[in-house]
């Protein structure tokens, strides 16, 4: 058998002798390769490109069948068995379906070349100018694309990193200071946007108070009580009078609030200061006298009696801590002599200090409830029928509008005190204080919470290690916000006794321990 060529296309001969060759070269389809063998793929020589002519009958070349070369295979042994002398026309051929050829990545060289190869066959199968598809034209377009739009992106981020950079240059050459305090403001008026947005959700539910004071009254007027105060006077004669002298009387009064029905009663100190006699008025009419001094304590103005007496109501403690300015609150006493009188009005402050002369501890709430001379010593009430301050001063000689009272915090604190011990010893810190504002944390770049220190000038302080201008931010594990609050605290603490102080140095918090002195006076 004659050994077949692949150096020659698939397709008619010049002659019938060559007829034969052509039919059994078509019995390997064009791309493939031999069985045991690699066929030489490639471009047909220009002289091997003859017209084409008649062929024997039975020549089915363009009859291919997707079985592949088999078909094909049948088709030439069809043509051996018919006569060359009957030519016949040829009709177009049709092309070959390309078989699948696997080719590994490793031989990615060998791919490009069969692709080529193929489209090239099919070409000259068809008779038609078809044009290859540039397998490897798109994929060099695709990477090229690919690699624009990772160009693009690198640009974005370059752009944007340095309009960044501008802008931060920008920033630097601002007021920085300025930024700060703009962004506290914007803080701050945040805070008060919800505090007001929540308020008049609450106003919309507000129901009528009228009966809120009707119970009010009557819960608490049995525990108010009328106090009266005789002092006396001796006064010595003349030389040349006979050594004699004259008795000279002063009475005073003022309300006091049950606190135990053991008979102590809480009340203020110029109520009853240098009385020779203390009388007390009940609201069942009865009138005790002779009440003991059990303590007093000129620096909050309190003072501690007792009257032995029976079937006696207490008013319960509130929390003034928890009062917020707007609160309605209702004051109970004897304005004037005038037994147990209830009036209303709301929390205008808190905080106040400095109103009242000889006072080292201020921290009075604020309020317009009617307070007159005779109120002093009486209950400041919430809507709950606690007690929450002790009235103690007015501005003017009577009322205009502004009265203070001594918050419970202290109150509770001050008859606790005197009751067991029967005096007050303070606790001393030593130092200078100062409240931070806005503006002053933002001038010293602290936070505005805690108490500005602005100068050292006790022991116990200064052996803690606290320096000027160190923020206190808690005191014992509570947080202060204001002079008059860490002074208290400092006030109640036991002398002595060693306590945990964090405060704010040089942007951060430092933990330090202060051995309480005691203030002497």
């Amino acid at each position: 058998m004659q050994e077949q060529s692949w150096d020659r296309p698939i397709g008619p001969s010049a002659g019938a002798s060559g007829a034969g060759n052509a039919a059994g070269r078509s019995s390997h389809p064009a791309g493939s390769t031999a069985s045991g063998s690699r066929g030489r793929i490639g471009s047909v020589p220009q002289a091997d490109q003859a017209a084409p002519q008649s062929l024997p009958a039975s020549q089915s070349i363009g009859q291919a069948t997707p079985a592949g070369a088999q078909g094909v295979r049948e088709s030439g042994d069809a043509f051996s068995q018919q006569s060359a002398a009957a030519p016949i026309s040829v009709s177009p051929v049709r092309p070959v379906p390309r078989p699948a050829v696997e080719v590994s990545s490793d031989d990615a060289w060998l791919r490009d070349v069969v692709d080529s190869a193929s489209d090239d066959a099919e070409e000259r199968l068809t008779g038609l100018e078809v044009e290859p598809a540039p397998r490897k034209k798109r994929r060099r377009s695709n990477e090229r694309q690919e690699t624009e739009a990772a160009s693009g992106g690198r640009g974005l981020r370059i752009a944007w990193l340095a309009m960044m950079t501008v802008l931060l240059l920008a920033l630097l050459r601002l007021n920085i200071g300025a930024i700060v305090e703009e962004i506290c403001y914007g803080l701050e008026r945040g805070k008060q946007r919800a505090q007001l947005e929540h308020a008049r959700v609450q106003l919309a539910q507000l129901e009528n108070t009228s009966s809120a004071f009707r119970l009010i009254a009557k819960s608490i007027v049995p525990c108010v009580v009328h106090i009266d105060t005789l002092r006396v006077d001796q006064t010595a004669g003349r030389e040349g009078d006979n050594g004699w002298s004259r008795r000279l009387e002063a009475s005073g009064q003022g309300s006091g609030l049950i606190v135990d029905d053991q008979g102590y009663i809480l009340t203020n100190h110029h109520v009853i200061k240098d009385a020779s006699e203390i009388i007390v008025r009940l609201s069942d009419g009865r009138t005790v006298r002779g009440a003991d001094v059990i303590g007093i304590d000129p620096q909050t103005d309190l003072a501690v009696i007792k009257i032995n007496a029976s079937g006696l109501q207490a008013a319960p403690w509130g929390d003034s801590e928890s009062v917020e300015v707007g609160d309605w609150v209702v004051a109970v006493g004897n304005p004037f002599g005038l037994d147990r009188s209830v009036t209303a009005g709301i929390v205008s402050a808190k905080g106040r200090r400095n109103v009242v002369h000889n006072m080292p501890y201020q921290n009075f709430l604020q309020t317009d409830a009617a307070v007159n001379p005779g109120n002093s010593g009486g209950p400041l009430i919430n809507l709950q029928g606690e007690v929450v301050g002790i009235n103690t001063a007015i501005v003017g000689a009577s009322f205009q509008g502004v009265s203070f009272a001594i918050p419970s915090e202290i109150a509770r604190e001050v008859y606790t005190r005197l009751r067991r011990e029967g005096h007050f010893v303070r606790g001393w810190l030593g130092v200078a204080l100062e409240e931070i504002t806005l503006q002053r944390a933002t001038e010293l770049g602290v936070p505005r919470q805690g108490v500005l220190v602005t100068d050292v000038v006790g022991e116990p302080a200064r052996k803690a290690g606290i320096t000027a201008g160190d923020v206190v931010l808690t005191w014992n594990g509570q947080a202060v916000s204001t002079p008059a609050e860490l002074s208290w605290k400092v006030a109640a603490t036991e002398t002595g006794k060693s306590v945990p102080v964090t405060i704010w140095r040089d942007g951060r918090e430092l933990e330090l321990t202060v051995q309480v002195g005691e203030r002497r006076l």
